[in-house]
C-alpha cells in the first residue's frame, strides 16, 4: 500500500466512512491527487490525528488558500495542502464554508505557518 492508501484507511478507521454528515464528507481522487472534504466541525480534530499520528505524519502544511464561488453554496472552498516529508505524499483537505456563516477555526496552533494566510482569507473573503 502506498502511504496515501494507509492515510486514507487510517482517517476512515478513526472517523469512519465518508458521508454526508459525517466528519468525513467524500474523498476525490482526481490525476493521482487525493482530497478529502472534510466537516467543518472535524476540521481540528482530523488535522491533529494526521500531524500527530507518527505513522502518517503529516506535519507540514504547504499552503492554505480559498476562493469565493458565489453564487454557489457552500461559497467558500478552503484548502489545506498537508505534506508528509518522509515519502514526499501530498494530502488535500477541504472545508466547504457557507456564504451565511463565514467561520472557521484557526490552525495556527497546529501549525504556524497558516498565520500569515489565515490573515489573508479573513481580510479577503472575511473568514
Amino acid at each position: 500500500m502506498t502511504h496515501i492508501q494507509d492515510t486514507l484507511a487510517a482517517l476512515k478507521a478513526k472517523f469512519g466512512e465518508p458521508a454526508a454528515g459525517g466528519a468525513l464528507e467524500a474523498v476525490v481522487e482526481f490525476r493521482g491527487e487525493t482530497s478529502v472534504v472534510v466537516a467543518r466541525s472535524a476540521l481540528i480534530d482530523v488535522l491533529t490525528f494526521l500531524k500527530e499520528t507518527p505513522e502518517l505524519g503529516y506535519t507540514f502544511l504547504a499552503y492554505l488558500s480559498a476562493w469565493d464561488a458565489w453564487p454557489a453554496e457552500p461559497r467558500f472552498p478552503v484548502v489545506y495542502q498537508l505534506r508528509e516529508m518522509q515519502t514526499a505524499t501530498a494530502l488535500r483537505l477541504k472545508v466547504l464554508v457557507p456564504g451565511d456563516d463565514p467561520v472557521l477555526p484557526t490552525v495556527t496552533g497546529l501549525f504556524i505557518t497558516a498565520d500569515w494566510t489565515e490573515r489573508e482569507m479573513f481580510d479577503m473573503f472575511c473568514l
